[in-house]
């Protein structure tokens, strides 16, 4: 019964850990973990609480590398493509995090490639018609292709 003994207070004192920590009523959470704690009413919690620990798997975000393309063009087509299909990795191949999570907060809607600019320094601008807006891709030079920076909708 000694290790029973033991297991029940070690959690009678991380429960009191825990309530020393936090300055709530609530136990603090740790990310992807929960805690539940139980107790007899009229009893003091030191004797009768429960402690539970459950590890949840959290989604991990990942990074994809990005892949320059060979032209602004190909970079703004390709990143628009992979949001026709849901693609959201083939985006993020071709497009920052934040131009990819721009143009997928749209719903998907039917697009025409408008052209890109001539590039001027280490930047080119692209035009998307989408339904019955316009979407300007940003583009950049990057280890010898392009990728997409920036998606902007007027």
């Amino acid at each position: 019964m000694r290790v029973a003994r033991n297991v029940v207070l070690g959690a009678a004192a991380l429960v009191a850990v825990s309530a020393t920590a936090c300055s709530s009523s609530h136990p603090a959470a740790v990310p992807g973990t929960s805690v539940t704690t139980a107790s007899s009413v009229g009893t003091a919690p030191s004797t009768s609480a429960a402690l539970t620990t459950t590890t949840t798997a959290t989604p991990t975000p990942t990074t994809e590398a990005l892949i320059p393309q060979q032209s602004p063009d190909v970079a703004a087509r390709a990143l628009f493509d992979a949001w026709a299909k849901g693609d959201r990795v083939a985006a993020l191949h071709v497009a920052t995090p934040a131009a990819a999570e721009a143009l997928f907060a749209r719903p998907v809607a039917s697009y025409s490639d408008r052209g890109c600019q001539d590039p001027i320094s280490d930047r080119a601008l692209c035009a998307f018609g989408v339904g019955d807006g316009l979407a300007q891709v940003g583009t950049v030079s990057l280890a010898g292709g392009w990728v997409v920076e920036r998606v902007t909708f007027e």
